[in-house]
C-alpha cells in the first residue's frame, strides 16, 4: 500500500469511529470529546488528500498534519482517564487508540518540534497507569 493510500485509509478509519460514536446518544461521551471540531478536522485532510497531488504533499509536509494527530492522541488518553471508573472498557478502547493514533503521528512525521504536546500525552499515560 502506497504511503498516501495508507495515510488516507487511516484518516478515513478516524473519521468512520468519530461518526460511529456520535451516532450513539452519548451526550456525556459527546460533550468530553468536543468532537465537532476534531471530526472537522479529520474531514478537513481527507477532504485535502482527495482534490489533488499538490494538496496531498503539502499536508504530507506539513506539521500540522503531526500536531493533529498528536491531539487526537492527548484527547483520547484524556477521555481514558475520565472513563476509567465509570466505563473500563471503554476507557481501554480510548487508550488504545491514543496509543496508536500517537505512534502514527510520531511514526510518520518525526520531525516534531512541539515537544510540550508530547510531555502533555507523557503525563497523560502515567496518569492513565496510575489510576
Amino acid at each position: 500500500m502506497a504511503f498516501k493510500d495508507f495515510f488516507e485509509y487511516e484518516i478515513k478509519k478516524l473519521i468512520d469511529l468519530l461518526q460511529m460514536l456520535l451516532t450513539h446518544d452519548n451526550l456525556e461521551l459527546k460533550d468530553l470529546l468536543g468532537t465537532e471540531d476534531l471530526q472537522e478536522r479529520l474531514q478537513h485532510f481527507q477532504t485535502a488528500f482527495a482534490e489533488n497531488h499538490e494538496m496531498q504533499e503539502r499536508f504530507l509536509s506539513s506539521r500540522e498534519v503531526e500536531q493533529n494527530h498528536l491531539e487526537f492522541a492527548k484527547e483520547c488518553f484524556r477521555l481514558a482517564i475520565l472513563l476509567k471508573e465509570k466505563n473500563p472498557n471503554l476507557a481501554h478502547f480510548y487508550a488504545t487508540l491514543g496509543q496508536k493514533i500517537e505512534n502514527i503521528g510520531l511514526t510518520i512525521f518525526s520531525f516534531t518540534t512541539d515537544f510540550s504536546l508530547q510531555n502533555e500525552i507523557r503525563e497523560l499515560k502515567k496518569q492513565w497507569k496510575n489510576s
